[in-house]
């Protein structure tokens, strides 16, 4: 154990707290068992210095001839736990209220419950009163009165009983005498006390014999457990030959083997006894039953026999009339097979021209494992590329038909000087497109001409599928449905509506994209840009009218698209050589603002990988405007 600390001669003592003064004002006095209270208990275990048990001995001390409900120790140990230890301050007014009424609660104490003989309780209070009460040799308690009692009663008694001897005064076993509880107590007294004896001289036996082992030399020890270890390793080697022996042995080879058949045939066994209780449980039938239903059960499947060849006859009869490709009961003969429109639509869409797709049918047909099929003229594979519009066409009349507040939209785009326009159809929640067609140019009446044949065509082409329309109610039902429009924010769109309008003889909701006031700010963005290089007379070399920045943006846009004037494999090859994707730089909008600043923001992240390309390309003699800016 760590030595204690030692504590300072020259500290002063603190001064009691509130649980401490009130302890010293009301229960330093210890009264009658009737009002003892908690507080004096805490008193007495305080000046004890908090030790239960000189606590228990003083209260024993005090309070003769009286037992307790409980152990006192454990008593003595509720009290404190629930106020010295719980409240160490007791600095709030509801802790000490607490405190106080704890400290008033009775400790109860109970009168000694033992009834003694009429014949012998003079004799016993004599004794009693003999006892000097100043001799500390034998204190005067309740097991003192006791043994007096059972020693007087002993004298009067004429019977001679066995006496046990004692340390300090002799005593007799009288069950007579002692209450049930007493006598039970005593009975385990005696037990625990032989155990005790025993426990202690078996202990002292092994304390005994461990110190003639700890006498013995730590080498003597080592060199047994040495010896120990040699003889236990050269067992083991010895049990490894004999298993190694007895695994090559002939005998054992057999004994395994009719060991695993006989395994196996004791698995077979189970399994047998299994099926014969499981048999025993299933029902049984009479035997005349049984052969009536193989009989019906032949018949079924005779049947099923017979079935399924008529289903196969049926099946090649199926086969053969889909392996004809051609239904002649059209007299133009103008009629195919699906498999014949969907090769003509594929050759459509990967843009085989129409006078081409009868050339490639028919040497399809002469291939290997392929059926021969009469191909289309060009004339019906023009007619069948026009049913995919005549659908489309079907499709949005009847959407604008069914519902009313139709949005139209348009737009138009050029690529590689092709002018293509868009008309399509919304509502809430669908879309449908009526029509992309080429047009001469982007103006306004391109525009509205193109809107009002697609409208027409759509009357048209309804009428023709329901038999019963009328073309005008038609037309006119689709105007009346159109009442909103979509399209881009510039002029040329704004003049076709109003042509449209006068057309249809009414007004449309014109909307316009929320995309295109990115156009007035990359408008703005440039003309501040050019104002700046004229005031500080700036002047650059490439064509264009815009500022430095957009006609350079413009110029390596070129590089890299077709419709520009520079080298696109070229670039193409630079682009691959740097580990950089090719769509790094998008097609040239100027005006759309992200554009312009994405482009620019992709020509500043890798200016010095551009200009090595402009520096030790071909463009340094082609292009030095571009090189210089």
């Amino acid at each position: 154990m760590p030595p204690k600390k030692k504590r300072s001669l020259s500290e002063e003592p603190r001064p009691p707290g509130p649980g401490r003064m009130l302890l010293q004002d009301k229960f330093s006095t210890l009264p009658t068992a009737d009002d003892l209270r908690n507080g004096h208990v805490l008193y007495l275990y305080v000046i004890s210095n908090k030790s239960r048990a000189e606590t228990e001995r003083k209260l024993k001390e005090h309070f003769v001839g009286h037992s307790f409900t409980h152990t006192l120790n454990a008593d003595i140990k509720r009290i404190v736990s629930k106020t010295l230890d719980k409240f160490k301050k007791l600095t709030e007014p509801k802790e000490f209220e607490t405190f106080h009424s704890i400290c008033h609660e009775h400790f109860q104490l109970l009168t000694d419950p033992m009834d003694y003989p009429s014949t012998s309780s003079g004799h016993a209070m004599s004794s009693v009163a003999r006892n000097d009460p100043d001799d500390n040799s034998v204190p005067c308690t309740v097991d003192n009165l006791l043994i007096t009692r059972q020693s007087s009663h002993a004298q009067d008694t004429p019977e001679n009983l066995p006496s046990e001897p004692s340390s300090s005064f002799t005593t007799r076993s009288s069950t007579e005498l002692l209450t049930p509880r007493k006598a039970r107590m005593r009975k385990q007294l005696k037990f625990l006390t032989s155990s005790s004896a025993e426990m202690r001289k078996k202990l002292k036996g092994d304390i005994k014999e461990l110190k003639q082992k700890m006498k013995t030399p730590k080498r003597v020890i080592n060199q047994a457990i040495g010896r120990k270890i040699e003889i236990i390793k050269k067992k083991d080697a010895t049990i490894r030959d004999l298993k190694r022996k007895l695994h090559s042995d002939e005998m054992y080879i057999k004994f395994a083997k009719t060991k695993a058949e006989l395994h196996k045939t004791q698995n077979t066994h189970y399994n047998l006894l299994k099926y014969r209780e499981k048999k025993k449980r299933v029902p049984t039938v009479p035997l005349y039953k049984y052969k009536k239903l193989l009989s019906k059960l032949k018949e079924k499947e005779e049947t099923i026999k017979n079935l399924e060849h008529e289903n196969l006859l049926l099946q090649e009869t199926v086969d053969e009339l889909q392996a004809n490709p051609t239904i002649s009961n059209k007299q133009d003969l103008k009629t195919y097979s699906s498999s014949a429109g969907r090769k003509v639509f594929v050759c459509i869409v990967n843009k085989v021209p129409t006078a081409s797709i009868p050339v490639i049918m028919e040497e399809l047909g002469t291939q290997p494992g392929q059926k021969p099929e009469p191909a289309p003229k060009r004339s019906a594979v023009e007619l069948m590329a026009r049913e995919l519009g005549a659908i489309a066409e079907l499709q949005a009349s009847e959407m604008v038909l069914r519902e009313e507040n139709v949005t139209l939209g348009f737009d138009a785009t050029t690529q590689e000087g092709t002018h293509v326009n868009s008309i399509h159809f919304t509502t809430k929640k669908e879309c449908f497109s009526a029509a992309i067609d080429v047009l001469a140019g982007g103006t306004a009446d391109d525009y509205a001409s193109h809107i009002c044949q697609t409208v027409d065509s759509m009357a048209e082409t309804y009428v023709y599928f329901n038999d019963g329309s009328d073309y005008q109610e038609t037309r006119q039902s689709l105007i009346d449905n159109i009442t909103n429009s979509m399209s881009d924010r510039c002029a040329a769109n704004h003049a076709a509506l109003r042509i449209v309008g006068s057309v249809w003889n009414k007004s449309l909701n014109e909307l316009n994209c929320h995309l295109h006031p990115l156009d007035s700010i990359a408008t703005s963005c440039r003309t501040a840009l050019k104002d700046v290089e004229q005031a500080e007379g700036i002047k650059g070399v490439l064509f264009g009218k815009d500022c430095m920045s957009a006609n350079c943006i413009l110029q390596f846009n070129k590089l890299r698209y077709k419709d520009g004037k520079g080298d696109p494999r070229a670039f193409l090859s630079f682009l691959d050589e740097k580990n950089l994707p090719r769509g790094i730089l998008p097609r040239y909008r100027g005006n759309r603002l992200h554009i312009l600043f994405h482009i620019a923001g992709v020509l500043t992240e890798h200016h010095d990988t551009f200009s090595e390309h402009l520096e030790k390309g071909m463009y340094l003699t082609k292009t030095p405007g571009l090189w210089q800016t």
